[in-house]
Formats: structure tokens, C-alpha cells, sequence
């Protein structure tokens, strides 16, 4: 505790000196889960810390600015996605990276950056997601049959920010990133020893039109898992296109998603898709929000093979009470899975909560 509050006291100082930002983003929930009797878990309620960080980012001079952020809410290795070998980060560091504003139409990061994946819904804020669609986190009530896909990748959250480059093509409110990034997990030889030899391959354009009312984004991203023999064919992709409309009094979006595993032995694939929709009222103080998604995941590995099918729908309220950056939040949110057998599982969801978020230095 001592060591941390010193490189903040630090981080402070050398921030006010250059004229930089320290800011804070806290947001707490109450949560409770029901489930019906198929879906065979116990219901639940929890206070607990959705989202914890603080963001340092500033400037060297007009051409190099740099970013930190660290997220004490994450756990320091994610399951399944540890990064020793990689880039000596844990999960807690969002991003670490440096960019080189090179000219007026072109930028190149290096570190630890926002890869783009998942679409609008990956770029949304964390703090801001009530309802996710399988393909953020590759789950909906709970993992089923068919979960090739998480079991090779959890989905777009996990894999939110890699380390490597990435270059930003701008002009006229239109933003081109190419990116080359590290793989999706630790890669080692039965001898222990490091052995990726690809990464991560991301190409995505995001648009705004009509003084920034309309933004329009689509990505395409590419990986092929590696495992102690090295690179066994098997390739991952994720493709998300959609469109979103955000004025002083209306705010809604449409999002097309798509994540395909191939199983290098078989060439056999599982593909998951979403259709997700957001529409929500601006009233002064509150802001009333429709939230739903429709999913299939089609399973093509493995000795059961059928459709998934999931559906999603749910209801926020936010409201603040004052100009201030803090407010309170409700949400209740619905969720179904009908796996390949059996009956259908459902969860419902009710989240009460409050985030507060500003600058340290102001």
C-alpha cells in the first residue's frame, strides 16, 4: 500500500508539473442473478467493484504522448490467457504505450493499445456495459456444449488491449488502424521455452458524419493460436460492422458480429454471430436505454454438432444528479440459452449502482 501510494503521490507531482491528466473511473454495482431450474446454477447477489482505474496520459511535446492505465479491479492473470512470456504485463495494465504523431495524417502507437475488436460494443466503456452479447465474453447463461470457441478464446473482452504496433491513418473525421500484435496467450515448447512466431493481425475503419452524430466502424481481425508445437493451423477470426446515432436527445446503434474458429486438423469451424441493438432517450438529468442481442453459434468441431442460440434483452436507467461526472444506474436484464439438447436456460439480472470519474489534479 505504501509503494502504491508513493507512485501516485509521484505520478501527481510530475503530472502537475507538465500539465498532464490523472484521472479516476470508480463504478460500483449491486448485482443479483436468478436462474430457472435448467440452467442447473444457484442464484446469487454480490456487491462488488465493476470497474477501478486510473489513467495517466499527457504529453512530451507536440509530436509524443504517451498513456497509462491500470485497472486494480482485474485480477493480475486472466485464466487461460496468461502473458509472462509476452510482454512481462499483467491484465491490470490496460494500456502502456507511446505514439508518434508523425505527421497530420498519421500516427504509430507502441506498447500496449486498444486493438479495436469487438465492434461498438467492444468499444464501448466497461462501465457503461450493462448487456453484452456472446461474442464479448463468450458466454451467456453459462458455457455450453459447444464452447469451442471459448475454450481457444473467451471472446473480444479478453483480448481488448495486446501489445505491439499500431498505426492510425486520419483524415476528415475517418480513423484507418492497422495493427500487428502479440498472439492471444503464452506460447511455450514442451521444454518450456517461448516459441510464438505470429501474432495478432487487426484492420479496422471507424467514421463520423454530420458533425459527429453518425459513426459508422467496421473491423476485421485475425489470429492463429499457438500451443506447445507451435503454429497448428487453427485460425481464429473476428468481423464486426455497425452504425451508431448519438445527439443531444436520441441515441441508438445496430452492430453486426462475428467470431469463426478453424480447427486446423479437421478444418472443421465453429462461427458465432450477434445482431445487437441499443435505443435510448436523453431527458435532461436521465436516460432511459432499450438494450437486446440475438446470437446462434454454430458448432462444427467435436463429436456434437448443432446451433446454440441465445437472446438478450434488457432495460437501464441512468441518472445524474447533478452536471458533475457521477451518476446512479439500473438495469434488469433477461438472458436465454438454448443449447444444442435439452431445455432452455435463462438468467435475470438486476444491477443497481452509482460511477464516479474525473481528474485527480482538477
Amino acid at each position: 500500500m505504501k509503494a502504491i501510494l508513493a507512485l501516485l503521490s509521484g505520478l501527481t507531482a510530475f503530472a502537475s508539473a507538465h500539465a498532464n491528466t490523472l484521472n479516476y473511473d470508480f463504478r460500483g454495482d449491486w448485482q443479483s442473478y436468478t436462474y430457472n431450474t435448467a440452467a442447473g446454477l444457484p442464484d446469487s447477489t454480490r456487491f462488488y467493484l465493476k470497474t477501478g482505474r486510473l489513467d495517466f496520459k499527457g504529453n512530451l511535446n507536440d509530436r509524443f504522448s504517451y498513456q497509462l492505465r491500470w485497472g486494480f479491479y482485474k485480477p493480475a492473470v486472466d485464466t487461460g490467457i496468461t502473458n509472462a512470456k509476452r510482454d512481462s504485463l499483467n491484465s491490470s495494465v490496460e494500456y502502456a504505450y507511446v505514439t508518434d504523431k508523425m505527421s497530420d495524417l498519421f500516427a504509430l502507437s507502441l506498447g500496449k493499445v486498444n486493438t479495436e475488436i469487438g465492434g461498438l460494443e467492444g468499444a464501448t466503456a466497461g462501465p457503461d456495459l450493462y448487456l453484452v452479447s456472446p461474442n464479448y465474453q463468450h458466454t451467456a447463461v453459462k458455457t455450453l456444449s459447444g464452447a469451442n470457441i471459448g475454450i481457444n478464446q473467451s471472446g473480444a473482452s479478453n483480448i481488448l488491449y495486446m501489445t505491439g504496433a499500431k498505426g492510425d491513418f486520419n483524415f476528415l473525421d475517418q480513423h484507418i488502424y492497422v495493427m500487428v500484435l502479440n498472439n492471444i496467450a503464452d506460447s511455450a515448447d514442451p521444454a518450456g521455452n517461448f516459441n510464438q512466431n505470429r501474432g495478432l493481425m487487426g484492420l479496422t475503419w471507424k467514421g463520423s458524419f454530420f458533425d459527429k452524430a453518425l459513426t459508422g466502424l467496421a473491423s476485421y481481425h485475425e489470429v492463429s493460436p499457438q500451443s506447445a508445437t507451435g503454429d497448428t493451423g487453427n485460425k481464429h477470426n473476428f468481423i464486426s460492422a455497425g452504425v451508431k446515432y448519438d445527439t443531444s436527445s436520441w441515441v441508438g446503434s445496430l452492430e453486426y458480429t462475428t467470431t469463426t474458429y478453424k480447427d486446423g486438423a479437421s478444418g472443421n469451424k465453429d462461427t458465432l454471430t450477434s445482431e445487437i441493438a441499443k435505443f435510448g432517450y436523453k431527458l435532461d438529468q436521465w436516460t432511459p436505454r432499450l438494450e437486446l442481442f440475438s446470437s446462434e453459434e454454430e458448432i462444427g468441431i467435436g463429436t456434437t454438432t448443432g446451433t446454440n442460440k441465445f437472446m438478450g434483452y434488457g432495460v437501464v436507467v441512468e441518472y445524474k444528479p447533478t452536471a458533475e461526472n457521477f451518476r446512479y444506474h439500473l438495469a434488469y436484464n433477461t438472458i436465454s440459452a438454448k443449447p444444442i439438447s435439452g431445455d432452455t436456460q435463462t438468467r435475470t439480472e438486476i444491477v443497481l449502482g452509482a460511477r464516479l470519474l474525473g481528474d485527480f489534479l482538477k
